[in-house]
This record gives structure tokens, C-alpha cells and sequence, in this order.
């Protein structure tokens, strides 16, 4: 992002995909988005941390392509 005169700041936290986007709006209608901002909320925890700090991942989605194919040999008549 340039240095440059931001005018509207939010973080959007959207439950549906459990992370939150940073969106800044600058003066010249220029908007950038900051994705998934969860990791910065948890900096203040890892400064005061004496010893070495494990973030906490987001949650993993698994998706399985190809699942519903015939089988094989059998063709499509």
C-alpha cells in the first residue's frame, strides 16, 4: 500500500469462512483488503510470550474432487 491518506478503515469478520479482512478506503477511491487479519490479533499475545509462541491455525476444509464418477467400465448410453 502507498503512503497515502486513508480515509475509511474495518475489519470485516465474516462467520461464514471464519477469518477477517482488514479494508481501508483511501482519498483518491483506491480501497485495498488485508485478507484473513487473525494472525494480528494474536500479536499481542505473542510479544508478551517469554518463551517461543505456536499461533493458532485456522480451521482446515478437506474437499474431495471427483468423488461422484461412475465406476469404471461402465460408460454413459
Amino acid at each position: 500500500m502507498p503512503a497515502i491518506s486513508v480515509r475509511d478503515i474495518e475489519v470485516k469478520d465474516d462467520a461464514t469462512c471464519l477469518c477477517s479482512d482488514l479494508v481501508a478506503g483511501t482519498h483518491g477511491r483506491g480501497f485495498w483488503i488485508l485478507d484473513d487479519v487473525t494472525p494480528l490479533r494474536q500479536a499481542a499475545e505473542a510479544a508478551a510470550a517469554k518463551n517461543a509462541y505456536l499461533f493458532k491455525p485456522a480451521i482446515g476444509i478437506r474437499i474431495r474432487f471427483g468423488t461422484n464418477d461412475p465406476p469404471r467400465g461402465r460408460r454413459n448410453c
